[in-house]
């Protein structure tokens, strides 16, 4: 994610979102196996039952936004995956999420710093 504001002034902000927002999803989605295991235990706190909370009632709305924002998305996989998502059900909104914060990302740091002169 440090990268994107860097990069994004040497290459196309579209791809890079696409090809970052891949490789995250792809990241994320060893969370999502270990919780699947069930063999990770959380104490449960007050945050963890919101995000499991959020995860039952909302589905892949809950996935979407939890991707959206800067929070440690590994929680979020986890949960997802001793809940039963399927694996798509959590890979497309991950995917979706995290590429529109790359994307908005990409595009402000152009905005704000411009492209390099070649």
């Amino acid at each position: 994610m440090f990268l994107i504001p860097v990069l994004s002034r040497h290459m196309s902000v579209f791809l890079l979102a696409c090809v970052s927002s891949f490789g995250i999803g792809v990241n994320d989605s060893v969370s999502w196996v270990v919780g699947k295991s069930g063999d990770v235990i959380f104490p449960k706190s007050r945050k963890i039952k919101e995000i499991e909370g959020s995860i039952q009632k909302y589905g892949i709305f809950a996935l979407f936004f939890w991707s959206l924002i800067p929070f440690p998305y590994d929680v979020v996989g986890i949960i997802a995956g001793y809940l039963g998502f399927p694996y798509l059900s959590y890979f497309i909104p991950t995917f979706l999420g995290k590429f529109i914060r790359f994307f908005i990302l990409g595009f402000l740091s152009l905005s704000i710093f411009g492209e390099v002169v070649r």
